[in-house]
């Protein structure tokens, strides 16, 4: 197996709880991967999660979506005890996360392509974020014109040493359009921030004509859970 991204312990932690509470553990892009290592990747999940089904999917070339569907249509959620679950190590693998949400809205006096924007800006802000060893947990962009039939591009990244990879695109220019970002990542929001910012004017730099507004943006980092407890007492005669 190859070894995986930089999280600390406290970060996968969390991604080990997620897996250790699911029914059904979905591996999806199989159609990248070797199948040796497809098959050591499956072996190695059923070794650490032994009560968990794993299933396969390519969702872009629909290589079993049915099989997905259909166990998801039928699952029934069994009763279990709840998981054994460190509050504290959790909240600090939380807090060690940050997000950005941004709304940026794009223009230009000669036409831009969607596509090209969205594959620039994600390797802007991969760049600066590998700059400072930064861990992504996720880089997702869509673009949508503000005229068209409801088309939209799209982008994502889920691992620094990944390309960037567009699943929807739109290859013709549009004179302007509403971009959507959302970025999780083992940093400080103020990181997060200067990476996104920076990809921005960098792009607004070599392309004079075209204006990024930034509209709306948030960078946090999230509050600590806060379990609910239910007390079972005894019933009374």
């Amino acid at each position: 197996m190859e070894s995986g991204g930089r999280f600390t312990e406290k970060v996968l932690y969390i991604y080990r709880k997620q897996l250790e509470e699911a029914n059904l553990i979905v591996v999806n892009k199989v159609d990248l991967v070797e199948d040796s290592k497809l098959q050591s990747l499956c072996l190695t999940i059923t070794r650490e999660f032994p009560n968990k089904e794993v299933l396969t999917v390519s969702a872009r070339s629909g290589m079993g979506l049915e099989d997905w569907f259909e166990r998801i249509t039928l699952l029934n959620q069994p009763s279990s005890e709840a998981m054994p679950l460190d509050y504290q190590i959790y909240a600090e693998g939380e807090a060690l996360l940050g997000w950005l949400n941004a709304t940026v809205q794009a223009n230009s006096t000669g036409g831009f392509v969607p596509d090209e924007l969205l594959s620039t800006l994600a390797i802007g802000v991969q760049s600066r974020l590998n700059q400072e060893s930064i861990e992504v947990a996720h880089l997702k962009m869509t673009l949508t014109p503000d005229k068209g039939l409801g088309d939209i591009a799209a982008i994502s990244l889920v691992r620094n040493d990944l390309v960037p990879e567009l699943s929807m695109t739109l290859p013709d220019k549009v004179n302007s359009g509403q971009l959507l970002m959302n970025l999780r990542a083992e940093a400080a929001p103020d990181q997060l921030k200067a990476a996104v910012s920076g990809a921005l004017e960098e792009k607004t730099r070599s392309n004079p004509e075209l204006s990024l507004q930034v509209e709306h943006i948030e960078y946090f980092r999230p509050g600590k859970p806060q379990p609910t407890y239910r007390d079972i007492f005894p019933q009374t005669a």
